[in-house]
């Protein structure tokens, strides 16, 4: 397995097996979109919040996805499965974007088995990001993994791929410069707010929300001197919380348009499934603002503002914006891609040994527990053949036998463990030993 740099991403040179073919190294598989294979709005419409996330999870269960785990971030939505096909999670993401399978493919990335593996790794890393090495993936893919554990969606090969995939994203974070210096996506939104409408420090700043990117936006927004700060969401237990990170005021999301009147810059960060600043809003707004210049950086999948005729003064920037951005500021991180790629190269060889070693585990089990029948067999014809053996002969033999066994077997074992043709390898060795590994 190879991963290469091509056209400006990163490729596995590897083929990938059909998901179902008979000794596929890797039964598992992702089925997703990214911000590099369709455009915002469909984005948009699969982009789910965490409170959603257990609804389709269970769509997932019934759909035949044993084991399911669903990445949703503002640039990507992704399900990784288990025992089901890629055809089955595309049906799910189609069915709830309302759209037919065939038309929601177009847009749809669908890898099995270790290219699966190869791209999850690549997540993780922050190498598939539209912001190079940024971190706040980890966070992401440890939220995504522990949902779908709470509701008994993660088994033993999503949770080995995913532990693995975090051990891999440690090294990178650890080993090279790929993840230094990194400006996240809150840094990038308040920089591109004060390139529109100066310094924030004598203005009044509004945080329209209280999730995970809210967060981040409050606490840049901390280290500003405003004028003032706002912080408005559905849950005024939760607005507080988000305010005490930016020393701000928190408003009831019914003062949204008076507070959003008084506002110079607005960070809109809601994960509400719709906009939240629309038309009417804001000609309300512009009403009482008497045409004040207004910036709104929205960070919100689908997008918080939706607004037919934008009126004179008021300043969108949104994500793709944003990530237009974030691609120039890549360019000072490439010279580490290499070394990362280098590193995913030896974690993905360590997890395809893992999968070969878990996979033969069953035979390799039955094949001990043979050998060891046959050794205590043969130590009992040979104590009543020998009762006048004392305990220190009797270890003697008992070790002699166990190592015996122990020599006879080890180079099936070892070749069951590390052997690129073990599916092969281990029906052979069950049908020479008559033993019964299971599927």
């Amino acid at each position: 397995m190879k991963l290469t740099r091509a056209n400006g991403g990163i490729t596995c040179e590897m083929a990938e097996p059909p998901l179902s073919a008979s000794g596929s190294l890797a039964p598992f598989g992702v089925v997703g979109l990214s911000h590099k294979s369709a455009p915002l709005d469909l984005r948009s419409t699969l982009g789910f919040t965490k409170e959603q996330i257990p609804e389709l999870l269970d769509r997932a269960r019934k759909a035949g996805l044993h084991e399911c785990i669903i990445l949703a971030t503002c640039n990507r939505t992704e399900l990784y499965f288990s025992g089901g096909s890629g055809l089955a999670a595309a049906e799910l993401l189609a069915d709830y974007a309302g759209m037919p399978v065939e038309v929601l493919r177009e847009y749809l990335y669908e890898r099995s088995c270790v290219c699966a593996a190869c791209h999850l790794f690549r997540v993780t890393a922050g190498l598939d990001s539209a912001l190079l090495g940024e971190t706040e993936i980890v966070a992401q893919v440890k939220e995504a993994w522990s949902i779908a554990d709470s509701h008994g969606m993660v088994g033993p090969m999503l949770d080995l791929l995913f532990k693995r995939a975090m051990e891999a994203s440690k090294r990178i974070r650890t080993e090279t410069d790929l993840c230094k210096s990194v400006v996240s996506t809150a840094t990038l939104a308040v920089r591109e707010a004060e390139a529109k409408a100066g310094m924030l420090d004598d203005k009044t700043v509004l945080l329209l929300g209280a999730g995970k990117i809210a967060e981040r936006v409050a606490k840049e927004v901390a280290g500003k001197r405003t004028a003032k700060s706002l912080v408005v969401n559905r849950t005024r237990e939760h607005a507080e919380k988000v305010a005490e990170l930016m020393n701000a005021e928190a408003r009831d999301f019914n003062e949204l348009a008076v507070t959003l009147a008084k506002a110079d810059v607005t960070f809109a960060a809601v994960g509400a499934g719709h906009a939240v600043i629309d038309t009417p809003l804001i000609d309300e707004v512009m009403a009482l603002r008497a045409n004040r210049p207004l910036v709104i950086v929205d960070l919100g999948v689908p997008p918080n503002v939706k607004v037919t005729n934008m009126p004179a003064g008021v300043t969108v920037i949104g994500l793709s914006e944003l990530n237009s951005k974030s691609a120039v500021n890549n360019d000072t991180r490439h010279a580490s891609v290499q070394p990362s790629l280098s590193i995913l190269d030896q974690e993905i060889g360590r997890f395809g040994e893992a999968l070969i070693e878990r996979s033969a585990s069953p035979t390799i089990k039955a094949l001990m527990g043979l050998g060891e029948s046959v050794r205590q067999r043969n130590l009992e014809w040979a104590k009543e053949r020998l009762p006048d053996l004392d305990e220190r002969h009797l270890r003697v033999i008992d070790e002699l036998t166990r190592r015996t066994i122990i020599g006879l077997l080890e180079s099936p074992i070892h070749n069951l463990k590390t052997d690129a043709a073990w599916n092969e390898r281990r029906h052979l060795v069950e049908r020479l030993f008559a033993i019964d590994g299971g599927e």
